[in-house]
């Protein structure tokens, strides 16, 4: 690494680590305190493949911990999905497909997406400070655009396309920071990982891309060139979506067996006792049907489910996913013209010197400023723009 980027990286380190400690004190989350519980009947809205769509608002609904409820992770619904076919088809629940920025709202569907009709996937840089795509601080994200003659499609309750305007051309799926609808995301916290879970989320392209438009904020894309062609881009959804949903439901069904009793106190509204146990007994049964991919490189479990913001970051969950996807299809023998992983195919443990940097003092973070950028010149790829 040529001098003028160690120097750039130093000088961003100093301005970022500033930057932290202006903001307020670290405190964990906790539950918004207007924050708004579903109802055990919404809740179930959210498991049920018999809801079309979900309309929550973003800045007030939760689910049991006190979580944002337009975060909720995506989810395949295994019984109606078929990938291992020939054309082979995921339907996912819970993508964002309409929310509104401005009026604090979210609508949340369920789409049938082609397992492996994929013209492309993109590795997608969207730059959060000042530096722009060469920057320290940035989101990295997924987008898989489908083949214009076999597209993703928004599904109904019958479980059909809703019409000729239902058609996805691309999805977009982004690993972030779960935490309460009132928690602002801040890099500093997520160095611990007890601040915030993962969440894997999905977005219909166009949706991402006007939300990040309105926040001015640019995208750069940058094609993923893999073995096999089309069957290492299928891999690569495959395993992503592998990835997050057996999280999403570890994290759903670990916040449900947490928070039952009082959930079950607040948000059984109308229902009787025996009938709100029920529904609840329901919601944990579907949550906890995790899928054994058969892989344990697919499995994001034992704390490995919490959000950190250098080692399990939106771009290193995403690099994760790609170099797992590379070593599983030259596993399988699919020709690699070469091509390996560009990393290591396992999250390593967090440190014990991260989680501190969260409540240190100003002295004692800048201080450990160059061990930081220590760590960040021999892991390059824990930086989202590298």
């Amino acid at each position: 690494m040529n001098p003028i980027l160690i120097a750039a990286l130093v000088l961003t380190v100093l301005v970022a680590v500033v930057a932290f400690v202006r903001r307020r004190r670290y405190a964990h989350p906790r539950v918004a305190e207007r924050g708004r519980p579903l109802s055990l009947h919404e809740i179930l809205a959210y498991a049920s493949r018999g809801a079309p769509e979900v309309h929550v608002t973003t800045v007030r609904d939760v689910l049991p911990g006190g979580f944002a409820a337009a975060m909720v992770p995506v989810r395949i619904d295994w019984q109606e999905s078929n990938p291992d076919d020939p054309d082979g088809e995921y339907v996912l629940r819970d993508v964002n497909t309409g929310s509104n920025p401005y009026g604090g709202t979210t609508v949340l569907r369920s789409v049938r997406i082609p397992a492996r009709s994929l013209e492309a996937v993109e590795y997608v840089v969207v730059p959060l400070d000042r530096f722009g795509h060469r920057g320290l601080i940035a989101h990295g994200m997924l987008r898989f655009v489908f083949r214009p003659e076999r597209p993703g499609v928004l599904l109904g309750a019958d479980g059909r396309e809703v019409g000729p305007g239902a058609r996805i051309p691309d999805l977009v799926l982004s690993w972030e920071a779960w935490r309460p609808p009132s928690v602002p995301f801040d890099v500093r916290k997520g160095m611990d990982p007890s601040a915030f879970r993962l969440t894997l989320r999905a977005y219909t392209g166009h949706q991402r891309f006007l939300e990040d438009a309105l926040g001015k904020r640019g995208w750069y894309a940058y094609p993923l060139q893999l073995p096999g062609g089309e069957e290492g881009l299928a891999e690569v959804l495959r395993t992503s979506l592998v990835l997050g949903d057996g999280a999403g439901r570890r994290t759903l069904a670990a916040l449900l067996d947490e928070a039952e009793e009082g959930w079950l106190r607040t948000g059984a509204g109308d229902r009787d006792a025996a009938t709100a146990e029920r529904e609840w007994q329901a919601i944990q049964a579907h949550l906890k049907d995790v899928r054994d991919p058969g892989d344990p490189r697919l499995v994001l479990a034992g704390g490995k489910n919490t959000y950190q913001s250098l080692l399990r970051s939106c771009a290193t969950m995403a690099f994760y996913a790609i170099n797992v996807a590379v070593v599983r299809l030259l596993e399988r023998g699919v020709p690699a013209e070469g091509m390996r992983p560009a990393g290591a195919t396992e999250l390593p443990e967090v440190p014990d010197w991260m989680p501190r940097t969260a409540g240190e003092s100003l002295g004692r973070l800048l201080w450990r400023t160059p061990f930081v950028l220590g760590y960040l010149l021999r892991h390059p790829h824990l930086i989202p723009t590298q």
